[in-house]
């Protein structure tokens, strides 16, 4: 009786000459293909990956938008907080309006212009201007701002309080 080897044995040894798996590889032998991917496996791959990729896009976009939104909110609170803080200094206090997609920071006689982030902006519903006394106090004001995903409020209280809806 002939003793058959295993595929083990002939990976091990090599192969011999009278096996059936000679000259071929160990995939081979075993029955199974050695060439590799075939077309329709690298396509249904290529198609899973571009699917992925276009969805991560999208959340990828949406995502940068928000960040854009939150940093404008952000440079707004900032600016309105520093013009509260130095209105008690400046004898006609402090104001900043709303030039375009710009905030204009006047405190005294040195004027700021702050640049919001591309793609962000901002109405302002209390006659363009808000305005800090040298006591802090200010006028009502809400500060809307947006962009094609959201959109945030920046609200100033009579006391001069900035918030964030």
């Amino acid at each position: 009786m002939v003793k058959s080897k295993t595929v083990r044995e002939i990976r091990h040894r090599g192969g011999s000459q009278d096996s059936p798996a000679a000259g071929r590889s160990p995939t081979a032998a075993a029955g199974g293909s050695a060439r590799g991917l075939t077309l329709l496996e690298l396509l249904v791959c290529l198609a899973v990956v571009g699917i992925l990729g276009g969805t991560a896009g999208l959340q990828f976009a949406q995502l940068s938008s928000q960040w854009q939104l939150r940093d404008a909110c952000l440079r707004v609170v900032g600016e309105l907080i520093r013009a509260r803080a130095a209105a008690p200094g400046v004898s006609g206090g402090a104001a900043v309006r709303v030039e375009g997609k710009t905030l204009v920071v006047r405190d005294g006689s040195s004027v700021r212009r702050v640049a919001l982030p591309e793609g962000v902006a901002v109405d302002l519903n209390s006659g363009g201007e808000v305005r800090f006394s040298s006591s802090g106090l200010a006028e009502n004001a809400t500060f809307r701002l947006y962009n094609r995903f959201g959109e945030r409020s920046v609200v100033v209280n009579q006391r001069g309080r900035v918030r964030v809806q």
